[in-house]
């Protein structure tokens, strides 16, 4: 190239403009500005392996026989839904990988997906970092752990790529207990941490996703012959365990950063069927208790926190056991039931109509 020919910054205008005459007439005389211009074509699209996968429409989908999702697959959504009375429109599509064996229920396959983001440098101790050579799809992702969800087959498009075994089981770890260090983002360095902040489009997102089912449950009576009872069954009582003192938990989980507003609980039903509970004072926003799930095996059913004092009883909304979630329960009591009594764990149970 010679000091008369156009930068190379020109040529990417010519090349998403289709550029000028003059341009044109450049190219049949100058070897160097046509070599480039074969270079530039050859490069790959920055928008098309972007951080927010935003061309989701050229990946390459697939549907399994009988719509029944597989572990490690990873499905693409719908982004417009509308199905039995529920209609949305999804800010964008996500990917969300089978974490489960699906289940068959109301006519249609659930399956709890964890959702993936590509903004890799955003994950903390609790995403699971998924490299390139991790996935078929051949892209750096992390699985935001805490945001798991039950959703339909129906509310996907189809498959669009599939995990490794080691990854399969790098999140079945996470689930289980916590994400395998080796392949964790770093824990979070403090109440201003800007990570805090990199999950609320996607969490907004799988809230909008796990409504179809909480419509669902709601209008039982309608769409299946099996509905939750308005009895509970008490599982069992939750023990208190021991909180390390540098654990991450401990230095943010409550506003007013005490260790005696912090407390962890565990209820094991079974050698396979555990919930393990962080409960934390959140003082300054209205006094009430958080109640995070840590980890939890073994649940097919909806189930609620219920806390007992001298008192009176309250309980959380009715929820699936997942690791990460997080409930508010008793807005007002929150000092009081500090010191309750005992904390049980209650089952809605399923029965025939």
């Amino acid at each position: 190239m010679s000091e008369g020919c156009p930068l190379p910054i020109d040529w990417l205008d010519f090349l998403d403009t289709g550029g000028s005459n003059l341009q044109k007439a450049h190219l049949v005389g100058c070897r160097s500005c046509s070599q480039l211009i074969e270079l530039l074509k050859s490069q790959p699209d920055p928008q098309d392996s972007g951080s927010d996968w935003g061309s989701v429409e050229s990946i390459s989908l697939s549907r399994p026989n009988g719509d029944k999702p597989r572990i490690g697959q990873v499905w693409l959504t719908h982004r417009l839904f509308d199905r039995q009375g529920v209609r949305y429109q999804l800010p964008r599509n996500v990917l969300l990988v089978v974490a489960t064996e699906p289940i068959r229920a109301r006519d249609e396959w659930w399956f709890h997906g964890v959702p993936l983001a590509t903004d890799v440098e955003s994950a903390t101790d609790t995403d699971l970092v998924i490299e390139a050579n991790g996935s078929s799809l051949s892209a750096r992702f992390r699985a935001v752990v805490p945001l798991v969800k039950r959703v339909a087959a129906s509310q996907c498009q189809g498959v669009a790529g599939q995990l490794t075994e080691e990854a399969v089981s790098w999140l079945a770890e996470g689930l289980g207990r916590t994400v395998p260090t080796l392949h964790a983002g770093a824990p979070l360095e403090g109440s201003d941490d800007p990570r805090l902040w990199a999950n609320e489009e996607l969490a907004e997102i799988v809230g909008i996703l796990a409504g179809y089912r909480w419509h669902l449950r709601e209008h039982a009576a309608l769409a299946d012959p099996v509905a939750y009872g308005e009895s509970n069954v008490v599982i069992g009582s939750f023990k208190r365990i021991s909180i390390a003192a540098d654990e991450p938990v401990r230095r943010l989980a409550a506003k007013t950063a005490m260790g005696d507003d912090i407390r962890r609980y565990r209820l094991e039903a079974s050698a396979t069927r555990f919930i393990v509970v962080t409960i934390s004072h959140e003082l300054w926003d209205g006094d009430f208790l958080r109640v995070r799930i840590d980890s939890a095996a073994g649940f097919d059913h909806p189930v609620k926190v219920v806390a007992h004092s001298e008192r009176g009883t309250h309980s959380t909304e009715p929820f699936d056991p997942m690791p990460g979630l997080q409930l508010k329960l008793a807005p007002g009591h929150g000092l009081e039931l500090l010191r309750a009594d005992r904390w049980e764990l209650w089952q809605l149970p399923r029965t025939s109509q």
